[in-house]
């Protein structure tokens, strides 16, 4: 029977440092945003004249009368895409150069093929976890993603389809 070699702590402690002065010189000169929510009524509570969240605007890949419904009650935004269509709200946020930001969101689904339910940004093919369907729950999808050396602001979005998957 063979024994069972045991680990010195040390060599955990070298391991530990070892990782710590990685992702210090990984993020060296970045601008990490800690706290705070960046979006306007990223909650989706408040709701403008024409029933739609505030801050937000609709867009979609197919503008065909019929094909994508938008709607929203407080707390809550809804996409519909009668037939197949990439459709989103979207909203322009300000943003630090050189910087990383989360995006979290929580997303209730009932959706077939395609990308699914999800969180993504504009000119980019980038998005959350794509959900399809929840059984009425909500479900957190998380996107981290870092601005570019001159770039002031991003385009979100929260979205049912994507590019190339309707």
């Amino acid at each position: 029977m063979k024994k069972k070699r045991k680990i010195p702590v040390w060599v955990y402690l070298i391991a530990a440092a070892l990782i710590v002065t990685a992702v210090l010189l990984m993020t060296r000169g970045k601008k990490i945003i800690r706290t705070g929510n960046l979006l306007q009524n990223g909650d989706f509570m408040q709701l403008d004249d024409q029933g739609l969240p505030v801050g937000w605007y609709t867009d979609d890949y197919l503008k065909t009368p019929g094909y994508t419904d938008y709607s929203a009650e407080a707390g809550e935004a809804t996409i519909v895409n009668h037939d197949r269509n990439d459709a989103r709200f979207a909203q322009i946020v300000e943003v630090e150069p050189d910087s990383l930001y989360c995006l979290r969101g929580e997303i209730r689904a009932e959706a077939e093929g395609g990308l699914g339910a999800n969180l993504s940004i504009a000119d980019v093919y980038v998005f959350s976890e794509c959900v399809y369907n929840t059984d009425g729950e909500w479900q957190e999808v998380v996107l981290y993603g870092q601005t570019g050396a001159s770039q002031r602001q991003v385009t979100i979005f929260a979205r049912l389809g994507g590019y190339s998957g309707e």
